[in-house]
């Protein structure tokens, strides 16, 4: 082979590299920059304070953000996770679904219930409903359903919002959950009571970009007991709470 025909196959060589190299830029050139505009949607810790509604109800159901006043708090709990969107883009139509082993747990407590002579009363109905009623005190009906689903049609980036989506924490698990804390105090488990409280619910979150591409996120989401107060009567004042996802 002759110079010239060596120089001329490097040449071509040179240029199919070159054109290679700027594809592949391009390439990652585009990659990033829909990366760059896609929604990721976090959802942060929560700490709480839980506390009775009456002394003659000690069923801890007062679930509120730790640092709420006491007049902010309802009878009813409200409490509220943060999703915060980190990306540099707009999410849209946004399904929450929280999904947790909601039988067992009722199971566990009729069963409790029923060996300890507790006067609370659950009832699980064909298709998800849930009637609790609390000592003949109090009665609170729910639909799983509805309960462990939301939607809300956009979330924008926190880098032009400080305000994060609030979703509610599902009422069902705050009500079971505060049963499973009552339990454990009344029947002296407080070991078995922890280990009941600290259930795994998981957080699922579907939405789509601006250029309608789906996107899915998963959250384990575990809640645990930091510090709990009761007195002399077993009947609980209050305790404190950690919502965490992983």
């Amino acid at each position: 082979m002759s110079v010239e025909q060596i120089v001329s196959v490097g040449g071509v060589l040179g240029t199919f590299i070159t054109a290679f190299l700027v594809y592949k830029t391009l390439i990652e050139m585009k990659s990033q920059r829909a990366n760059s505009y896609r929604p990721e949607l976090v959802a942060t810790k929560k700490l709480f304070n839980a506390q009775s509604i009456t002394e003659a109800l000690p069923v801890p159901t007062k679930w509120s953000e730790k640092g709420k006043e006491e007049n902010e708090i309802k009878s009813m709990s409200s409490l509220k996770i943060e999703l915060f969107n980190l990306g540099f883009a707009a999410a849209k139509k946004i399904n929450i679904y929280w999904s947790y082993d909601y039988e067992a747990i009722i199971n566990e407590i009729k069963d409790v219930c029923y060996k300890n002579s507790i006067p609370i009363v659950i009832d699980l109905k064909d298709g998800g409903p849930i009637s609790i009623d609390l000592n003949g005190k109090a009665q609170h009906y729910f639909d799983i359903k509805n309960d462990l689903m939301e939607y809300h049609d956009y979330i924008a980036p926190s880098s032009s919002t400080q305000s994060p989506l609030l979703i509610q924490f599902p009422y069902s698990a705050i009500m079971l959950y505060s049963i499973l804390i009552y339990i454990g105090v009344k029947t002296e488990s407080e070991e078995k009571m922890l280990t009941l409280a600290e259930r795994e619910i998981e957080l699922k979150v579907d939405y789509l970009d601006l250029g309608d591409k789906k996107h899915k996120k998963s959250f384990k989401c575990n809640t645990s007991i930091l510090m709990l107060s009761t007195r002399q009567d077993n009947k609980i004042m209050s305790f404190s709470g950690l919502i965490e996802f992983k």
